[in-house]
């Protein structure tokens, strides 16, 4: 029985990093502005030994592994809900889940962050997002 366990859980550690820092990327959705001529690709990530560590990217290089918190947009929840409208992108996410504007954003496009301060409005959106026009990206398997 704890050989199974064993086996169990380094198979579940090694199918996700090769070492405990190394961050899952579970999904990457692209949200394209053609005005622009951009793609931006939000990725959501978890990670830790019980996958206990969330975090979602808007990014502009899809081919970039790592958070780089010079340009890259954090946010670090389990979901976000986003639309785009001409040149921006907003994005509905816990307040206390935003992080900082990063300081070299290389994109054209504007990431307005909409803070969800109180429990109720969170919970509103969890379950509402589709009605008010939103998309949804999450750590969580759909």
């Amino acid at each position: 029985m704890r050989k199974a366990l064993v086996t169990f859980a380094s198979a579940t550690l090694m199918s996700c990093a090769n070492n405990s820092n190394e961050q899952c990327l579970l999904k990457m959705e692209a949200v394209p502005f053609r005005a622009q001529g951009e793609t931006l690709f939000i990725e959501a990530r978890t990670w830790g030994l019980a996958g206990n560590h969330e975090q979602i990217l808007i990014k502009t290089d899809s081919t970039k592994r790592d958070y780089d918190k010079e340009r890259d947009y954090a946010f670090v929840t389990d979901e976000i809900y986003y639309r785009s409208e001409a040149d921006t992108l907003l994005v509905y996410a816990p307040y206390s889940g935003i992080m900082p504007r990063p300081m070299r954003w290389p994109s054209q496009v504007i990431i307005a962050c909409i803070a969800l301060n109180r429990y109720d409005q969170v919970m509103d959106y969890r379950m509402n997002y589709a009605q008010y026009g939103l998309r949804r990206v999450s750590v969580y398997h759909d």
